[in-house]
């Protein structure tokens, strides 16, 4: 219990010792005795018999004072579940708008209370847009299917199951990258499960790399991989960094030429090998949330 904590708690108390001198005080006075002394002595009193109990008194009323406060707060409105698959979260990244599905957020879901407790009433009505530097996206394969009452038992497994969780983010160079690390890693051949892409093993990190390019370009594909050998994981993932551009027509339609996203998901490493059509149908769905924005 820190001072300040102490000091909110023993307030109260001082108050009751106080209230208790005025008493005693009253009561001398109405005697003939001076209530000034008898007041006075009354509350020394009080402090010299319950000094060793303050603390502990102080903490009780300060934490009891807290959970009084938390129950007399109004509770914030729940959105639930039926209700968010009506509902979209609109955002801007780097001037290009979004208007994703509650139902994929989620991050922002509160099992105890079964919905999503700080949805805006803006974003309701479909009246704020923030310009904001992450989208995050939950969604379960194979069909990156949004939370609803058949599949919420899957989307709270520990670990990650059949989730894929993805972000969206400004665009971000990799000349450091390339430039600092990429020539300590040891190259490996070409693994089945991501044909098509260059294998590397990172003997610090203890990961498979595989990439798309082996210099830097905004287009490079990067994926990340424990080594299980030394990581044991028990719910093992692999990492996705790539590149998201909107399709063309999104392009002409929405006057949004050059606008490029890094993109980043993780999935089940037993997925790996349909990591293109994941892919695929990963920056197809982000398609669809800027075609929804108006």
């Amino acid at each position: 219990m820190n001072n300040l904590m102490f000091i909110i708690g023993l307030l109260p108390i001082i108050l009751v010792f106080l209230l208790f001198g005025f008493v005693i005080g009253d009561v001398a006075r109405k005697y003939g005795k001076n209530p000034w002394l008898w007041g006075g002595a009354s509350i020394l009193l009080f402090v010299i018999i319950s000094w060793k109990q303050l603390p502990s008194w102080a903490a009780f009323v300060y934490y009891k004072g807290m959970v009084a406060m938390q129950t007399m707060k109004p509770k914030e409105p729940i959105t639930t579940l039926a209700e968010a698959k009506k509902i979209n979260i609109h955002s801007s990244v780097d001037g290009v708008h979004f208007d994703v599905p509650l139902t994929y957020h989620f991050r922002g879901y509160n099992k105890n209370a079964k919905g999503w407790p700080d949805v805006s009433q803006g974003q309701i009505d479909g009246t704020e847009r923030p310009a904001v530097d992450f989208i995050h996206i939950y969604a379960l394969l194979p069909d990156l299917a949004p939370m609803n009452e058949e599949n919420l038992a899957e989307f709270q497994v520990a670990g990650y199951g059949k989730k894929v969780t993805a972000s969206l983010t400004h665009m971000r160079s990799w000349d450091y990258y390339f430039n600092n690390s990429f020539h300590q890693l040891q190259p490996r051949p070409e693994a089945p499960e991501v044909r098509g892409m260059l294998h590397y093993y990172d003997t610090v990190s203890k990961v498979d790399l595989y990439f798309s390019h082996d210099h830097a370009t905004n287009e490079l594909t990067r994926i990340t991989c424990h080594d299980l050998n030394f990581w044991h994981d028990v719910s093992p993932a692999c990492k996705i960094e790539t590149a998201y551009r909107p399709a063309p027509d999104l392009i002409t339609s929405k006057g949004i030429e050059g606008a490029i996203f890094r993109l980043e998901y993780q999935l089940p490493s037993q997925y790996l090998q349909h990591w293109r059509e994941i892919d695929k149908k990963l920056k197809a769905l982000i398609d669809q949330f800027v075609r929804n924005a108006a």
